[in-house]
């Protein structure tokens, strides 16, 4: 059986000041009507209608994870004490999996990205489902780059094992290596050469496949992961879980497996994704008018060019004159101002609020 698994843990805090500590990103509607959460979980669900969808999230969000996703079916919901990076929340969600499957078969998804829904998204997915089923692989979802993006990780693509075992559509390659968040000079290096891809951040595998990778190149979170194995439906499982998850290294499924694992493979997904990650990003979503500007909520731009304006307000305008390559965010009362190519930066904003006392509780 396929057991979905939504990565729900993040801040999104280089959304400010749309994004807040509690009201992360994965619970925005920025493209859609629908919180990005609730847009993962329908995108998948609709492709694997049996078994459930576990979203994994902090417990500071359980609430608001339920409120968006109230008529879901099959949905199993769990609380990480704290927050330990995707490759403890995919460990974990392995053990949860592994105790009713062995030989589950798990889709990770990330809960906060933009991707075009179609049948495109749904052949590659159903390729590494069958790929991980079928050779027992580690398999990722690649996207073909578009522009030399610094903060995305990178696949850098080895031989061609052929056309898709179910999906013919589909091609698949071996991964030669993974390349986190590279230097601006390093991307565009990437993008002309043709052999990297965008990691997407989706993963497929067996259960059992993971948790051997984990116990290989992470044995202190394997260590830590068997502990709370061992309480899985009893009365000690939630106490268990709250000391040792604290206890579990802080490191990402990409750090701590992926660029170690012996062999792996990617699936070419060739749907526009983004992983929304900055305010740049919202230049693969929305459509750029003549003076290159993305423009979402009232504004008035003159003389100004290759810019990201965008408000949740309805109300008042904003004006912008003669500035180039720059964002503009008002949510609310708080109005975000960067340059464009410092987007990625502006977590460096939030950690300088958050230890001013009268700005602190925007954070």
């Amino acid at each position: 059986m396929v057991y979905k698994i939504v990565m729900a843990g993040g801040k999104g805090e280089r959304l400010w000041p749309l994004s807040r500590r509690k009201r992360p990103k994965q619970m925005l509607s920025i493209f859609s009507k629908q919180p990005m959460i609730k847009e993962t979980y329908n995108r998948v669900e609709a492709i694997f209608q049996h078994g459930p969808v576990w979203v994994i999230t902090g417990k500071e969000h359980l609430t608001q994870i339920k409120k968006s996703l109230p008529k879901a079916k099959n949905l199993r919901v769990i609380a990480e004490p704290v927050g330990r990076n995707t490759a403890a929340c995919i460990g974990l969600a392995a053990i949860l999996i592994e105790y009713d499957d062995p030989n589950g078969i798990m889709v990770a998804l990330p809960s906060d990205h933009y991707i075009e829904d179609g049948p495109k998204f749904k052949n590659a997915l159903i390729e590494a489902v069958a790929q991980a089923d079928h050779f027992n692989s580690i398999v990722t979802i690649g996207i073909w780059p578009t522009y030399p993006s610094t903060g995305y990780g990178y696949l850098e693509l080895g031989s061609r094992v052929g056309y898709g075992h179910v999906e013919r559509s589909c091609r698949v390659y071996a991964i030669e290596k993974f390349i986190e968040k590279p230097t601006y000079e390093a991307a565009q290096g990437f993008l002309k050469s043709g052999k990297f891809l965008w990691n997407s951040g989706i993963f497929v595998w067996r259960v059992s496949r993971i948790l051997d990778e984990i116990k290989q190149h992470i044995p202190a979170l394997y260590a830590g992961l068997q502990k709370i194995k061992k309480h899985i439906g009893t009365s000690t499982f939630s106490n268990t879980l709250e000391k040792a998850y604290k206890t579990l290294p802080n490191i990402s499924i990409d750090y701590g497996v992926m660029e170690r694992c012996r062999e792996s493979f990617t699936v070419i997904g060739n749907f526009r994704w983004s992983d929304v990650g900055a305010w740049a990003s919202l230049e693969d979503i929305f459509s750029i008018d003549r003076e290159g500007n993305v423009v979402v909520g009232p504004a008035i731009l003159s003389k100004t060019r290759n810019s990201i304006i965008f408000s949740d307000s309805k109300k008042g305008v904003i004006g912008i004159h003669g500035l180039d390559n720059v964002v503009v965010v008002k949510s609310g009362e708080e109005v975000l101002v960067c340059r464009k190519d410092k987007s990625q930066e502006v977590k460096e904003l939030i950690a300088k609020l958050s230890r001013d006392k009268k700005f602190s509780h925007l954070t």
